[in-house]
């Protein structure tokens, strides 16, 4: 099952791409209770769910996924104390069908060499911000990774909805950059999913070195595997959890609420633009 990460719910938006992530969700649980149905029975399955967290996998870069449960008394209403089940069922079968050709549409299966480490010129790494790298393999070829294990404070990106720098994003950027440019050598480790925007997952080392570990220690980037997991590369996890055990508090707020103080104030200024002037 892939990660709520994979599926692209990471506080950023990109254009052209539409999500399909609550499609697979709701398949999913849509599946799930189907199932339900057919090996425990009807009431069985409606007695036995409840509104909660669900662990769908292991090795997801987020971990839990926040699924939907129906209450017993809540669908007896819906079912019109049973008298309409079969109808009932029948609505079930269709938004699974539905959700399953939704959710076979996308595949997030990486399709480069993924779960070893592959070696890369240097002087192919382009640095986005303090987190996200792009590689030009050649004509027409390039591979964005999101950096695993880390979130560095934001820069300006319009095309993802916010228009100003984070405090300290700069920062973290030239950091990566600077990173980048003295490298003899850097290797990616990629996870064995995308994510939901067609980018990488993966760590990079850096003349042997775990840049997130590095960008940890230099107090640009919060560590995110304590939260999200560890995207089914462990070693290299707990190297930036233990780099993270070591330093302070960081002195700029979170990336994920500035982002998403940044999509609220980006909506008002929207509304604020669309209204008519009076004269």
């Amino acid at each position: 099952m892939p990660s709520l990460y994979a599926w692209g719910l990471s506080g950023r938006r990109t254009p052209g791409r539409r999500g399909g992530a609550s499609t697979v969700v709701v398949g999913a649980v849509v599946f799930r209770w189907a199932i339900e149905l057919i090996t425990v029975g009807w009431m069985d399955a409606v007695s036995k769910s409840r509104f909660g967290l669900r662990n769908f996998g292991t090795t997801g870069y987020l971990g839990q996924v926040l699924s939907f449960y129906i209450t017993r008394s809540t669908l007896e209403v819906l079912m019109f104390r049973n008298r309409f089940r079969n109808r009932f069922r029948y609505f079930v079968l269709v938004v699974l069908v539905l959700a399953a050709t939704c959710a076979s549409a996308e595949d997030l299966t990486q399709t480069r060499p993924s779960l070893e480490k592959v070696a890369i010129d240097p002087a192919l790494i382009d640095v986005g911000d303090g987190d996200t790298v792009t590689i030009r393999w050649g004509e027409g070829d390039k591979e964005r990774i999101r950096v695993l294990g880390i979130d560095t404070p934001e820069v300006a990106h319009p095309s993802m909805g916010w228009l100003d720098d984070q405090p300290y994003g700069p920062e973290a950027t030239a950091f990566a950059k600077g990173v980048f440019a003295m490298a003899e050598s850097v290797e990616v480790l990629r996870a064995a999913e995308t994510d939901g925007y067609g980018r990488t997952l993966g760590y990079l080392f850096v003349n042997g070195r775990n840049f997130s570990v590095l960008i940890v220690e230099a107090g640009y980037a919060v560590e995110t595997v304590s939260h999200y997991g560890d995207n089914g590369l462990p070693e290299a996890s707990e190297a930036v959890l233990a780099a993270s055990r070591g330093v302070g508090p960081v002195p700029f707020e979170a990336p994920f609420r500035f982002r998403r103080r940044m999509r609220e104030l980006n909506d008002w200024r929207e509304g604020q633009n669309a209204e008519p002037k009076s004269e």
